[in-house]
C-alpha cells in the first residue's frame, strides 16, 4: 500500500473574468495539471491508502482492470 495525497482544486472559470470555482472531487497534483491555471488548496489535503499489487488488491476485494478483461476473453 502508498499513500497518495489528494486536494480540493480551483479551476479557472470558462467565462472570461468569471470566478474560479472549486473541482467536484478532489484531485492528486498529477491529474490537476490537466487543468492549467488550477489553484490547489492546501488545507484540504486528504490522504488515502492505495494498493500497489495485484495481492493488495486482492486482499482488499479490488479486482484489477486487467484481471476483468482477461477473464472475459
Amino acid at each position: 500500500m502508498r499513500s497518495v495525497e489528494f486536494f480540493t482544486y480551483l479551476l479557472p472559470s470558462d467565462h472570461v473574468g468569471g470566478e474560479p470555482h472549486p473541482s467536484r472531487s478532489k484531485l492528486t497534483p498529477w491529474q490537476a495539471i490537466a487543468y492549467p491555471g488550477a489553484t490547489r488548496v492546501d488545507a484540504s489535503r486528504e490522504v488515502r491508502m492505495v494498493p500497489e499489487s495485484p495481492a493488495e488488491r486482492a486482499l482488499l476485494g479490488v479486482p484489477g482492470l486487467n484481471d476483468e478483461v482477461s477473464a472475459k476473453a
